[in-house]
């Protein structure tokens, strides 16, 4: 290895740790802030306003702007200030902002033009342990006990839940297991915030519910889901997109991505391959369709199709006049 190279270990360590930190900057449950954001990854209060200044500098919106813009001046002025960034940007695909030597640093990949979306995903070892739990559980329909963080408590606390379903969000590919309180109303908990092992209680079963129950429509609207909004009232809508299979990989990407959905399909015809699916939650689904830049092309709908051509535009005009537009 090069002694001027970044050790794989760290670069791997890098990525993961703004990954995670635009996933909070996205995160609907909570109102990220720097000290908020310290505190859940574990990261210092410096390193965490250095990796939100870098992120900016790189291209994301993340707002207020004027605070991101003065991190460097004004150490620890802003900490408590509430932080949101563009959610036309899927929490992977900053990489596509970066210059390829800056690339290199995140992916140890000197292959010309390497993106994000030539990478696998990265499903830590915990997450894929508790997800076998949680399916066995299901299948079992046997409660399961866990303790979790949230961003919205200060402390971890402690649950025994019924699984009703294992959620894949396609988006920043992160795993959900959804259950239900005694009021019928839905909960959701990540399973990159779990702490430890998830326990089953053999003890305690549950039963399925009734086709008509509250609790089974909504489900059923889960097989539609694209994204983490689970309270998102819009009816499915049918998109379909072209695929131009020209970067390695992206092919395979598509497929992992959307492998657990329950109406997706992918196609090829003339040498062209499609992509169709129910969507509820387009706000996600265009982040998603973003990362892979101009290798997918919305052909339905037409309004989604005509946002992402604007975004496009705009991202392309900031770059070229080399400021930011609100």
């Amino acid at each position: 290895m090069n002694r001027n190279e970044t050790p794989p270990d760290m670069r791997a360590g890098m990525y993961r740790r703004i990954t995670e930190l635009v996933s909070l900057l996205s995160d609907d449950e909570m109102e990220p802030t720097i000290r908020k954001i310290s505190e859940i990854t574990g990261t210092t209060l410096s390193q965490t306003r250095e990796d939100i200044l870098q992120l900016g500098k790189a291209g994301l919106l993340i707002y207020p702007e004027e605070v991101v813009l003065s991190l460097d001046r004004d150490s620890g002025r802003f900490d408590d200030e509430i932080l949101g960034i563009d959610l036309d940007v899927s929490p992977g695909c900053y990489l596509l902002f970066l210059s390829q030597a800056e690339r290199e640093l995140f992916t140890g990949s000197r292959i010309r033009d390497m993106l994000i979306k030539d990478s696998p995903n990265y499903v830590p070892d915990e997450v894929k342990s508790r997800a076998a739990v949680i399916e066995a559980a299901i299948r079992a329909r046997t409660f399961i006990r866990f303790r979790y963080r949230s961003p919205v408590q200060l402390g971890p606390a402690a649950f025994e839940i019924a699984p009703r379903m294992l959620f894949h969000n396609t988006t920043d590919d992160l795993y959900y297991c959804i259950s239900f309180d005694e009021n019928k109303e839905m909960m959701s908990f990540r399973l990159d915030r779990m702490i430890h092992d998830v326990k089953p209680v053999r003890s305690r079963h549950f039963t399925d519910f009734g086709e008509s129950d509250p609790e089974a429509l909504q489900l059923d609207r889960m097989k539609y889901m694209w994204g983490a909004a689970f309270n998102n009232k819009e009816e499915p809508a049918r998109v379909i997109l072209e695929v131009t299979p020209n970067t390695p990989n992206l092919l395979g990407k598509i497929r992992t991505d959307t492998r657990g959905r329950a109406f997706g399909k992918l196609t090829e015809r003339d040498g062209l391959y499609y992509y169709t699916d129910e969507i509820i939650g387009l706000n996600s689904f265009r982040a998603w369709v973003l990362s892979f830049g101009s290798s997918v092309r919305v052909i339905e709908p037409a309004e989604l199709a005509r946002e992402i051509r604007d975004s496009s535009e705009k991202k392309l005009l900031n770059y070229e006049e080399g400021g930011f537009h609100h």
